[in-house]
């Protein structure tokens, strides 16, 4: 089985799919710049993993981890008017459907969203605007099981 990192990023992408704005585009750690047809669209990808060391406990000889991911969903769409409004349209969609289930399926304590960096870009032959949102997700695993969520 995956990494829980990993079991996050696609419960993540699969709760995201068909959103309003965003539809099927919904990708996980995209390499390449994001091309007119998935326009717009959605890009997970994990920037941070910690234990929170304060909170792990110890059971039957195996120390129980809190971990601590920093998850970027970043928002991507192209035009000369209204990207400001397309962008804070896809936050709205995209925060109230992660808020529905902050255990994620099961595989997480919780979800919250820490901040949103917003960059325009003048390349390319629209504007193509960006937003990134930032999110905490706290997850308990044991140190020899990381593919493994633990309640």
């Amino acid at each position: 089985m995956p990494h829980v990192r990993q079991q996050i990023r696609e419960v993540i992408q699969a709760t995201l799919l068909n959103l309003p704005t965003t539809g099927n585009r919904v990708f996980v750690h995209p390499v390449y710049p994001f091309e007119k047809a998935m326009l717009p669209g959605l890009a997970i990808s994990t920037l941070t993993d910690e234990a929170d060391v304060e909170k792990s406990t110890v059971s039957k000889g195996r120390v129980h981890l809190f971990s601590r991911l920093q998850l970027s969903i970043r928002a991507y769409c192209e035009g000369t008017s209204n990207v400001d409004a397309v962008l804070d349209q896809i936050e709205v969609e995209v925060r109230t459907t992660l808020m529905r289930d902050i255990t994620l399926g099961g595989k997480a304590k919780d979800i919250n969203w820490l901040r949103t960096d917003i960059t325009l870009s003048g390349h390319g032959e629209q504007p193509i605007a960006m937003a990134e949102m930032v999110f905490s997700v706290e997850y308990r695993i044991a140190d020899n099981a990381p593919d493994i969520a633990l309640p």
